[in-house]
């Protein structure tokens, strides 16, 4: 583990300081058991373990890049504070910024921060958060105090939500998707995926249709040592063009009765 770790530092220069204080200067990299730190310089006190950068930053470690504009590290408790940050997460499944980024272990707290699953210079969709917590042991993001944002406009405040970062199946809030026809109007969709055992799951997408109202979609799936299979539903109350509660149903199901017969 990173508690049992030596770091090692590498650097152009090297200045100590009465034994009390080192400053390496020029190139300077960290790297302690999977953490990985570039920057310009960085003053270590001995008794402490504490340390300060100076120029750009850029870390990395397991589940996570970041690049900012300062850090602080202290290695007995491994924290490690970063500002004015932009961060990537290693499985390519969410990058944004933040004004603080601190690291406690495995758990990492964003503050004044974005989320995003689209790439930096094409944000179809976005939410801002005051505070970003996520459990890298786990994979899993939780937020704060969140604006939703498709297209750049903001559609929608929640008090929190849950993400993943990374590709496994795991319970949280999965890309929205904004569109516009002449039929609907405005069409907002923010599906929610539901990992409810190994051998289903379900997914509940409320849908705000400008021209109509809000709508819910839902997806149940299965999967038995005989059959998979899926319920599919939508509800849309008092549809503002047809004037009434509007609802659909579909089940299909496939079962393997032998290798010659099966039922759908």
């Amino acid at each position: 583990g990173r508690e049992r770790a030596a770091t090692d530092v590498t650097a152009d220069n090297l200045d100590v300081k009465k034994n009390v204080q080192t400053i390496f200067s020029g190139n300077v990299e960290l790297t302690h058991a999977d953490q990985w730190l570039h920057t310009d310089k960085i003053t270590f006190n001995h008794d402490s373990e504490q340390y300060l950068t100076e120029g750009q930053v850029r870390y990395q470690d397991h589940a996570v890049r970041f690049t900012a504009q300062s850090a602080a590290g202290d290695q007995k408790a491994d924290t490690l504070k970063l500002g004015q940050v932009h961060y990537q997460f290693n499985q390519e499944l969410g990058n944004g910024v933040a004004g603080t980024a601190v690291m406690k272990g495995a758990v990492g707290t964003l503050t004044d921060a974005t989320y995003s699953t689209c790439p930096p210079a094409q944000r179809q969709w976005e939410f801002s958060a005051s505070r970003i917590a996520v459990n890298n042991d786990t994979a899993t993001g939780v937020a704060h105090n969140v604006t939703l944002r498709l297209g750049g406009i903001p559609v929608i405040w929640l008090p929190v939500i849950s993400f993943p970062t990374d590709n496994k199946r795991r319970t949280g809030i999965l890309a929205p998707t904004i569109g516009r026809d002449d039929r609907n109007g405005l069409d907002l969709k923010l599906p929610v995926y539901l990992n409810l055992a190994p051998n289903y799951d379900a997914t509940i997408s409320p849908r705000w249709l400008s021209k109509r109202g809000l709508m819910v979609e839902g997806e149940f799936r299965y999967l038995t040592a005989r059959s998979t299979g899926h319920f599919n539903g939508t509800f849309l109350p008092n549809d503002a063009i047809r004037h009434r509660d509007r609802s659909l149903l579909t089940w299909q199901n496939y079962t393997s009765i032998d290798r010659h017969w099966f039922a759908a």
